[in-house]
């Protein structure tokens, strides 16, 4: 079993909330746009998206998915059942292809809410203990 991260890091609202006193591992954002999450690559080795978007293969990040590859130990998406997951799932499909390892999810007969999150949350954070 993997050392779990010791400090984790969600976005509310426009602040930054830290846990710990030393940079976070962990990453997760709800309702922000997948960039945000990736503005700062390197600092994160474990990042979770819920409804936040995805990572498409145009972001400025995968301009080298080699150093993605490197830095990025789990790149975790996920999406409520009800919205338009088109995107996201060709989004995935495309990483795959380039070699980014990454999980997506939906949460089962659920919409853009707290049970939505709730349910990614508990398929993120076991992910975060493993190798």
């Amino acid at each position: 079993m993997a050392s779990p991260p010791t400090n984790l890091c969600f976005w509310r609202g426009r602040r930054l909330l830290i846990s710990g006193n030393r940079p976070p591992d962990a990453i997760v954002s709800r309702h922000r746009p997948a960039g945000s999450s990736l503005a700062n690559l390197g600092k994160f080795s474990n990042i979770g998206l819920f409804s936040a978007g995805s990572l498409a293969p145009d972001n400025p990040a995968l301009a080298d998915p080699a150093s993605l590859k490197q830095k990025v130990k789990l790149l975790f998406v996920s999406y409520d059942s009800r919205e338009n997951t088109t995107a996201a799932k060709a989004n995935h499909e495309a990483l795959e292809k380039l070699g980014v390892k990454n999980t997506y999810e939906e949460s089962p007969d659920t919409a853009h809410k707290w049970q939505t999150w709730r349910h990614s949350l508990r398929q993120f954070a076991p992910l975060l203990f493993q190798d």
